[in-house]
This record gives structure tokens, sequence and C-alpha cells, in this order.
């Protein structure tokens, strides 16, 4: 009733306007506070799924697709053509310095912006087989957390090359 289909949605994020975005199987939605809408060719999101959705600090909304990454800045009645190739379940997350973290299939890394996300401008957190790492978060402490096949791992904000790992000995 509320313009929200039936199927798989796998991510939402908020904009500034206190907008919410959704990704899932049947597209982009965007709620304005009353009412879904569905985004679609007419807004330039010519993809048929959105995998994942992310509002970055300038206000910018990005949809990860099978077609690559829209994006749709602060101010712009379109999103632009999609850039890249790479699609991901897992939107980016923003450390509290600023920087973005990325999960791609094999690996999770920095990366400078989102329109560089297939570039790799720093060296990998992790680099693993495909599927090696599942999910990954920051916490209120700046932290970043991810978890992979062999448990869970931590990385303090001050030295984030240095990863502690929480498995079955420490109650996982």
């Amino acid at each position: 009733e509320a313009g929200v289909s039936e199927g798989s949605w796998w991510g939402f994020d908020f904009d500034a306007q206190g907008g919410v975005w959704a990704a899932g199987t049947d597209g982009l939605l965007h709620f304005d506070g009353q009412r879904w809408r569905r985004i679609g060719e007419a807004d330039g999101f010519t993809a048929r799924k959105a995998s994942a959705v992310f509002v970055d600090r300038q206000g910018t909304v990005a949809a990860f697709s099978d077609e690559g990454l829209f994006l749709k800045r602060v101010g712009a009645t379109r999103f632009a053509p999609p850039l890249g190739h790479t699609d991901v379940r897992q939107p980016p997350q923003l450390g509290p310095d600023g920087r973005l973290y990325f999960m791609e299939e094999s690996s999770i890394r920095v990366i400078d912006g989102l329109a560089r996300y297939e570039q790799p401008d720093h060296v990998p957190i992790l680099k693993g087989k495909p599927g090696e790492a599942q999910s990954m978060l920051i916490d209120r402490s700046g932290s970043f957390w991810y978890e992979t096949s062999d448990g869970l791992h931590r990385t303090d904000p001050d030295h984030p090359g240095r990863a502690e790992r929480f498995g079955k000995q420490d109650g996982l």
C-alpha cells in the first residue's frame, strides 16, 4: 500500500533530508516521509536490481548494481551513468576519519572516493579467497570490524594495519 513491492530488500540508508533509500531485488526505492517511490530510467537508474545503497558525507547517493555504480550528487535530478563493473552486497562503511571502507568478493580496502571504488588506491586490509569476507561495520569508537571464515576481526582506529581476531576460543 505504501509503494513497496514484494521481494528481498538488502539495504537501506538515509539522506540529509530524512529520506530513506532502499536497495533490493526489485530495484531502488526512495521514501520521502509519505510514500515510497520506485527509482527508474527517468531518474537515470537503468539497472533492474540494486545490490546496496550508501549515502556519503556530501549527500551523494550511491547505488551498486549489476550494471556498475550509479551516483546521484546533491542537487542533481538524476543519477549519472554507471561507473565500473563491480557489484557488491555490502555498502561501504564510513570511518570517523572520513575514510571509506569497501568490501569486494575477495578483499576489503580503503577507497579514496565513491567514483574510485574500483581503483587500488590502498593496500587491502584483507585479501583472501572469493567469499572470504562476509560483513563489516564501524562501531561508535571508530574500530573497524569484519567477519571471515576464521572469525571476527577488529582493527583499532589508531592502528588500522593491525587486527585482533576473535574465534571459538573467545566464545564465538
